[in-house]
This record gives structure tokens, C-alpha cells and sequence, in this order.
């Protein structure tokens, strides 16, 4: 039987919280300060009908960065959802490519304050965030799926 430990909590005077790697199988628990002999106070916690819990790898999580108003629109033209031409009137002189607005009046009918307010921002925006709230809803009326709209967040955030 093999057994390593990585400790999760600085050291002190209570139990610590540790990842236990036996033969291969990792395991988080709890184990005194004086673990010294880290099988024989193992075995003596399983014995008193201890179980540990398996560890599972958290993985990590994808980050979605702001993207610039250029890269944004050129994603756009990118994915053939508006014209280079409107992608660079977009990044210019703020035009709104007409693709684009339909989508905003679409998912703001019946409410032009709202309306106005999304024509603003999108025109005004020097980045978009992909936590707006605006976001999703262009996303369900573009008709992408969470996972087109991951793909077009991130080729575009690569976009040099």
C-alpha cells in the first residue's frame, strides 16, 4: 500500500483537511496534526468505521473575456451573420448592422424605452461582457444554442 497527503489547510492545533492518495485512489478527509506516521493513523481512522470521501477534480472553468466592439462585430462578419461592410461601420462611426437591430426589435417589441436603451449600448460599447444580461436573450433570438454562443464568445475573444 502506497499513501501520499496533500494538505488543503495551513498547519494548526485542530484537524486539517487533506487529500489522501492510497494506491492510486484519491480521497479527502480530515486528519490530526500529529500525522506523522500517516498509514498507521489512517488505518486506525478506518478502523473506527471512518470512510473518506472520494476527490473529484473540479474542472476548471472557462473564463469568457470582454471583447473589444471590434472584435465583437468582426465575429459577427466572421460567422456571416452581418457584412464586413456593416462590420466596419459598426466599429466606426457606431452604425448598427441592420441583422442586428432587427434582432434588438424583435427582443424588445412592445417596450421602445427598453428598446432605445439596447440600440445605446450596443452602438456605445467599447466591450461587451459575456455576463450581460443582454446576452442570452440575443443569444435565443439569434437561435444558438449555450454551446454556439461559447464558440462565438471564444473565437472572437480570438481574434488578434
Amino acid at each position: 500500500m502506497s499513501i501520499s497527503v496533500k494538505w488543503l489547510e495551513p498547519s494548526s492545533k485542530e484537524n486539517r483537511t487533506a487529500h489522501l492518495n492510497i494506491d492510486g485512489a484519491i480521497w479527502t478527509t480530515t486528519l490530526p496534526p500529529e500525522a506523522g506516521d500517516l498509514r498507521m493513523i489512517y488505518e486506525a481512522w478506518l478502523a473506527e468505521g471512518n470512510v473518506p470521501e472520494e476527490y473529484v477534480e473540479t474542472p476548471a472553468a472557462v473564463v469568457y473575456p470582454d471583447l473589444s466592439d471590434r472584435q465583437f462585430f468582426q465575429g459577427l462578419a466572421e460567422f456571416g451573420i452581418i457584412t464586413w461592410e456593416e462590420a466596419e461601420q459598426a466599429v466606426g462611426p457606431g452604425t448598427l448592422p441592420a441583422q442586428f437591430a432587427a434582432i434588438l426589435e424583435v427582443a424588445f417589441a412592445g417596450d421602445p424605452l427598453m428598446l432605445s436603451r439596447a440600440r445605446v449600448k450596443v452602438t456605445g460599447a467599447t466591450k461587451f461582457e459575456y455576463a450581460d444580461p443582454m446576452v442570452p436573450l440575443i443569444r435565443l433570438h439569434m437561435g444558438w444554442t449555450p454551446e454556439q454562443l461559447n464558440e462565438f464568445w471564444l473565437t472572437c475573444a480570438n481574434i488578434p
